[in-house]
């Protein structure tokens, strides 16, 4: 498994976008839609540029995990 900062890259914010919405609705029953959470269409303006960041675990180049920090304010 490999560990990295999030760069902007369409495959891996695919694979991201599933696994939240599988983790979320599916296994949660929360209901939220992908639409509600724009942080995760602007990772880097929300997460990276805010003094935080955004990581994601890859296996065999799939998004397996993620985790996030952001500084409060």
């Amino acid at each position: 498994m490999e560990i990295k900062e999030y760069e902007n890259n369409p495959y891996h914010l695919a694979q991201l976008v599933d696994l939240i919405n599988y983790c979320q609705n599916i296994e949660a029953k929360l209901d939220i839609k992908m639409a509600e959470q724009d942080d995760i269409f602007q990772i880097e303006n929300y997460y990276q540029n805010r003094k935080g960041q955004f990581w994601i675990a890859l296996e065999n180049e799939k998004v397996v995990s993620w985790f996030d920090c952001v500084t409060a304010y």
